[in-house]
């Protein structure tokens, strides 16, 4: 039987595009998790997907280079200590036909952050759970286009600006806050193969995500905030070993400009990441599959002084109808 490989850039750009920053508050995974990076394939009607992505920062890195780390003991005023993401993202699409599919992502965003403060030993701690920034797509897909596909869609300024820390009066650095209070716009373009005989498969992406306007002040006095652009490219494969097994391997490549704005610290956030990301999904139904990968930083080129992570991870199901 044909397989159908309909609306390949939803699952493609359905993580790509969602880093804003290479600093503190940046907490997703840059590896792809949908349907078809996972040795399977999107067909007509609804699919819905939850994940959950562990990404703990606690190396600062200046440039390329690791710098020693500081503690809760030892950080003065502003010194980066550690930050861990918790994000938990649903995500639902509809493809309409061979040509149109449609996507929105909700991220609940767990997230943990400590920095120095005004006293030694006491650090300023952030410690919350909320909703981030929701996005809306759209994908299209011409029969001409011989397995390239366009996608565009908007980042929404759903998520909060204004979080405060466990004081309940220190507000949190417009880069860590849980969204970016932009109307951002998305851009890409994908290639997927498609093998007669449905073995191993692969992928090329590319994607834009720029702001469109610039947040107002949160609350803090601080002024303005406009997060930098960003772009992501990546490539992969899915190799079916079995009928319910499959092994996936990407490389994925983040670049992020610096913020602007009066609260906006250039000169510590932007960067470039690229990332190896080996995984295996399985097919507890046809229409079912669960999925694990791990996130492994072998470059990382920060602007300034930044925490850096080490290891992500992501495990997730994707479900269809």
């Amino acid at each position: 039987m044909k397989t159908n490989y309909t609306g390949v850039a939803l699952a493609l750009f359905s993580i790509l595009a969602t880093s804003d920053a290479i600093a503190c508050g940046a907490g997703f995974c840059l590896a792809d998790t949908g349907w078809d990076a996972q040795g399977s394939n999107i067909r007509e009607g609804l699919s819905l997907g939850l994940r959950y992505e562990y990404l703990k920062s606690n190396q600062l890195r200046k440039g390329t280079a690791k710098v020693a780390n500081v503690t809760a003991a030892t950080a003065l005023a502003g010194e980066e200590i550690t930050t861990t993401n918790q994000n938990y993202v649903m995500n639902a699409g509809y493809t309409f036909n061979p040509n149109w599919q449609t996507d929105i992502e909700v991220p609940m965003l767990s997230r943990y952050h400590q920095h120095g403060s005004a006293t030694l030993g006491l650090p300023s701690t952030w410690d919350f759970t909320t909703l981030g920034d929701v996005k809306l797509m759209a994908s299209y897909r011409n029969d001409s286009l011989n397995g390239f596909s366009i996608r565009f869609g908007v980042k929404l300024p759903t998520g909060k600006t204004s979080q405060l820390a466990t004081d309940g009066a220190t507000f949190a650095e417009r880069m860590f806050q849980p969204g970016t209070g932009t109307t951002d716009g998305i851009l890409g373009i994908s290639y997927n193969s498609a093998p007669a005989d449905g073995t191993l498969r692969w992928f090329a992406s590319g994607t834009w995500q720029e702001p469109l306007n610039t947040s107002g002040d949160n609350g803090g006095g601080a002024g303005s905030y406009k997060p930098g652009n960003s772009i992501a490219l990546a490539t992969g494969i899915a190799y079916p070993v079995s009928h319910q097994v499959a092994l996936t391997a990407q490389a994925n490549l983040h670049i992020s400009g610096s913020e602007s704005g009066q609260a906006g610290v250039p000169a510590i956030t932007g960067g470039k990441t690229l990332a190896l990301s080996p995984g295996v999904s399985f097919s507890v139904t046809p229409d079912t599959r669960v999925y694990a990968l791990l996130q492994v930083p072998v470059y990382q080129n920060v602007t300034g002084l930044q925490l850096t992570s080490n290891l992500g991870a992501t495990i997730g199901i994707n479900q269809r109808f």
